[in-house]
């Protein structure tokens, strides 16, 4: 009879000691788990401020690009503007000496 209440015993500290080790292993997975979350939540904030400052760059990149473009169509014009001048008033002038 002592050998069955040693054995009980035995086996009910075991069961305890595993209880005590599963109830530790899943309070640390309970916490893993919350700081896998913060950690997701903090890259998706990470990921979300790369393509905003992508997408700003890109937009001063273009901001840019099209002033470049403003530019050149501006002194192209004035050129255009200039060559056309210059050639009426020459052959102006040619016409000109041609009357006299």
């Amino acid at each position: 009879m002592e050998m069955f209440y040693f054995t009980l015993g035995f086996l009910t500290i075991f069961a305890l000691i595993i209880i005590g080790v599963l109830i530790v292993g899943m309070i640390k997975l309970y916490r893993l788990n919350q700081e896998l979350q913060d950690e997701k939540i903090n890259f998706r904030g990470d990921v979300e401020g790369i393509f905003r400052l992508f997408e700003e760059k890109n937009r001063d990149w273009r901001e840019t690009v099209d002033s470049i473009y403003r530019e050149l169509d501006r002194r192209i014009d004035s050129v255009a503007r200039e060559t056309i001048s210059y050639t009426d008033k020459r052959i102006d002038t040619h016409l000109l000496r041609k009357k006299d």
